[in-house]
């Protein structure tokens, strides 16, 4: 079960980071004094997609927990790295970001440098 359970933690954080990244631009701007900025912030818990944001990585933390349990952290982690593959391109697609060669080759830099340091 724990490639089971790693593939829904991909998928539940890659949905809560692009639901989130999409709702908070119509939000408004965070205001800049403490006291309106915790106001506001707690005023986006009322936003329905940023609850299933939370409810998603609410749900993703179970199931981290039973890849832990089932797979050494030099296995498990390589396989959630795709994350950041996939927001990368979930945000190209889904809310316009520029998607540069830059970007693009930092996110395989990244994978490939974890992935050959968890071989060791």
């Amino acid at each position: 079960m724990p490639n089971v359970h790693s593939a829904a933690t991909i998928t539940l954080t890659y949905n809560g980071q692009i639901i989130i990244e999409g709702q908070i631009p119509s939000e408004g701007q965070v205001p800049a004094p403490f006291p309106e900025k915790i106001f506001h912030l707690i005023s986006l818990s009322r936003n329905p997609f940023i609850l299933s944001a939370f409810t998603s990585a609410l749900l993703a933390a179970p199931c981290w927990m039973d890849v832990m349990t089932g797979l050494p952290l030099s296995h498990a982690d390589p396989d959630v790295l795709i994350t950041f593959a996939v927001i990368l391109a979930g945000s190209a697609v889904f809310l316009g970001e520029p998607l540069t060669v830059q970007k693009a080759i930092g996110v395989v830099l990244t994978i490939a440098g974890i992935n050959v340091g968890c071989q060791g």
